[in-house]
């Protein structure tokens, strides 16, 4: 219980519900999960019509609100659909507080309305997970066929981030968010983007990761830290999320 309580951190800020860019008009809209919360969630159209679309999950200590300017930043860079949404217990979110089973199914009801209501197949999805977010992404990429997983700043689990292997052993009952169990379990390609300077999650998650990949893995560690891999390296993050994007199905 310990290590679910500080593997979330929500901002207290709440975030509109209606955003305009010029003529165009987004809405946060609401899903109902397995687990009986009701989470906010926005989908963003693509400037050119298409069904490949990103689902993002974002990091901690953040909120919808927050990222809007980076996913409508994606949306025109990218010219894909993007839906993001908050946890559980975080911006707009009804009920309960965040937890690993909340998390989870948070992101399969949103998965499971981006299919129904939004008429996007599985295998035009690409799972976009950063940091936090890489946790219920890896888990949803191993339930569904997805065109592509895409994951940032992301670790082996909550526990490996701050324990050594012995203790995390001992500990292994607590540890929340194994990637390391999912990560051999996805059977779409997979790009691991990582800072070789980051503190916070150090860049030895990401090559550990890619060990326990068994499809196609690409890997992009740029000279950044945590949070600034988009800002260190503009040109070259966009280009690679748009070649893993183009990446036939297969």
């Amino acid at each position: 219980m310990f290590v679910e309580q500080r593997a979330f951190m929500p901002p207290s800020q709440k975030y509109p519900l209606h955003y305009y860019l010029g003529p165009e008009h987004f809405e946060v809209q609401f899903v109902h999960t397995s687990t009986h919360n009701v989470i906010p969630y926005i989908y963003l159209h693509a400037p050119i019509p298409t069904n490949l679309t990103i689902i993002f999950s974002h990091g901690n200590s953040t909120n919808l609100g927050q990222m809007m300017p980076l996913l409508l930043y994606y949306r025109q860079t990218l010219e894909v659909n993007i839906v993001s949404y908050d946890y559980t217990g975080y911006g707009h979110s009804h009920t309960d507080v965040p937890s690993e089973k909340n998390a989870f199914a948070d992101i399969l009801a949103v998965i499971k309305r981006v299919h129904q209501q939004h008429k996007i197949a599985y295998t035009d999805m690409v799972l976009f997970g950063k940091s936090l977010g890489s946790g219920p992404t890896s888990y949803a990429a191993s339930k569904f066929p997805v065109k592509g997983v895409i994951l940032e700043s992301a670790f082996l689990s909550c526990l490996d981030i701050v324990f050594h292997k012995a203790v995390k052993e001992v500990l292994h009952s607590f540890n929340v968010f194994p990637n390391y169990r999912f990560i051999p379990l996805i059977k779409c390609p997979l790009l691991l983007i990582h800072g070789t300077e980051d503190c916070i999650v150090p860049v030895q998650h990401a090559h550990d990761l890619a060990k326990l990949s068994k499809t196609e893995t690409i890997t992009y560690y740029p000279k950044a830290d945590h949070n600034n891999i988009l800002i260190a390296e503009p040109v070259a993050y966009i280009e690679t999320l748009q070649t893993f994007l183009e990446k036939p199905n297969k």
